[in-house]
């Protein structure tokens, strides 16, 4: 079963690579804003049934970034979105119980000079069904067949 935790602990992964000395948040974080830092959150756009063997699940992972100044950071903004589509688009999330994630498009918007990065996943996972149906193991069957004799052609008087 894919967890939600585990796709945000993966992307939080890819950026600590990149950003070892940047700062990561949760959306939780209510005080004390640190410059440069990202606010990593994701959204689970919806979950549906598929046919009673999975779930179909669309999330959006959305990734806020705090530059190092407040004020002057158009370049600053550029520079880290570039990095981030080096970072994601048209790669792979890797999660622990080996399933794979595409990414395929990244949206880019800056608001108050906060740069937002938002992509995309859809994922289908398997239900973890356990039958408890009992197996039959040995099956007495006694059936009765009747024989009835038909007659051929060959047995018809002609006229």
């Amino acid at each position: 079963m894919i967890k939600n935790s585990d796709i945000y602990k993966c992307v939080v992964q890819r950026l600590e690579i990149k950003y070892a000395n940047t700062k990561i948040t949760t959306p939780d974080k209510k005080e004390g804003l640190i410059r440069p830092s990202f606010l990593l959150k994701l959204d689970t756009d919806n979950s549906s049934d598929f046919m009673n063997d999975a779930k179909d699940k669309n999330m959006t992972v959305r990734i806020y970034y705090f530059s190092k100044d407040r004020n002057e950071n158009y370049l600053e903004n550029m520079d880290i979105q570039d990095e981030l589509e080096e970072l994601f688009l048209n790669q792979k999330l890797y999660l622990n119980d080996g399933s794979v994630l595409n990414i395929l498009r990244l949206e880019f918007d800056t608001v108050d000079k906060v740069l937002h990065c938002s992509f995309e996943l859809m994922l289908t996972d398997k239900y973890e069904k356990v039958d408890n149906t009992p197996i039959v193991e040995n099956l007495d069957l006694q059936l009765e067949v009747e024989v009835k004799e038909v007659g051929f052609m060959g047995d018809l008087d002609l006229i």
